[in-house]
């Protein structure tokens, strides 16, 4: 697991009324100790999801600029997950 890195994740964070508050993400794994471990972040300021999928592209090596389109897009990682 530390050479790679799994991502779960659901479209909706409550089945019941389809919220997408509080939407979830686990990761598992470092991707070669690029990403931080046994951490739980929990956003206060509803950040964008694609800074997490932007962070793994990046440490994947991937060098991209933004992640996303219209509104999911983002431009910068989510450094609370970045080594």
């Amino acid at each position: 697991m530390d050479n790679c890195i799994v991502l779960g994740t659901s479209e909706i964070s409550l089945g019941k009324t389809h919220s997408l508050d509080e939407f979830p993400i686990v990761l598992a794994g470092t991707c070669g100790g690029k990403l931080k471990k046994g951490i739980h972040y929990r956003s206060a300021s509803s950040e964008n999801a694609s800074k997490v999928q932007l962070s793994l592209c990046r440490a994947m090596g991937l060098d991209l600029a933004s992640f996303g389109s219209e509104g999911g897009l983002s431009s910068e990682g989510l450094s609370a997950i970045e080594v």
